[in-house]
């Protein structure tokens, strides 16, 4: 479960909104659930995104005193504050919330990044689920492969086996700092 709010910093304010976002992430690591909070920048607009096991883990960080503080104080800082709906897309790969869509990179880095990330996945499907299902009808079979590999990426991607959060980059114009949970 993934909430975003983003903000334009008032001028001049931006070091510290810069040190109260890092704060306001690593407090929202001590509560129950959290799976990420990641921080994006460019220039004075912000982006706060917390990832969440699910909606009552989210909400209780969000309904918390912790966080309700930290808020009094961004909207001291802030022109503007706002949630946003997450995007579900690839285009959250290349965007800021509330900003126009960039350039995407070429084909060939989404061509490599999708490789990288499903080649070990059919590779393991293959030497462990395969030799199981070989009895079974051909379109259960076939239902079974995507089922297994869509769950796999959709439930896993961006994290690392440790339990940190990495940020894929994939065009040099976009800085996403990350911080790990």
């Amino acid at each position: 479960m993934t909430a975003v709010f983003s903000r334009r910093v008032k001028p001049g304010r931006e070091a510290e909104d810069a040190e109260l976002a890092e704060g306001v992430t690593a407090a929202s690591a001590s509560f129950r659930g959290q799976l990420a909070a990641t921080i994006l920048h460019d220039g004075r607009d912000y982006a706060l995104v917390y990832t969440f096991e699910c909606p009552d883990t989210l909400d209780a960080w969000l309904d918390s005193d912790i966080r309700r503080a930290f808020v009094v104080t961004a909207d001291k800082l802030a022109e503007s504050h706002r949630r946003l709906q997450p995007k579900s897309r690839l285009e959250t790969w290349f965007t800021l919330p509330g900003k126009a869509t960039i350039k995407p990179p070429p084909r060939w880095k989404m061509w490599l990044v999708s490789f990288v990330v499903l080649y070990p996945l059919v590779v393991c499907f293959q030497e462990w689920l395969a030799p199981i299902l070989k009895s079974w009808p051909l379109f259960l079979r076939s239902a079974i492969f995507p089922l297994v590999l869509l769950t796999t990426m959709t439930c896993h991607a961006g994290r690392h086996p440790y339990g940190k959060t990495m940020a894929v980059s994939l065009t040099p114009r976009l800085r996403v700092p990350t911080l790990s949970s």
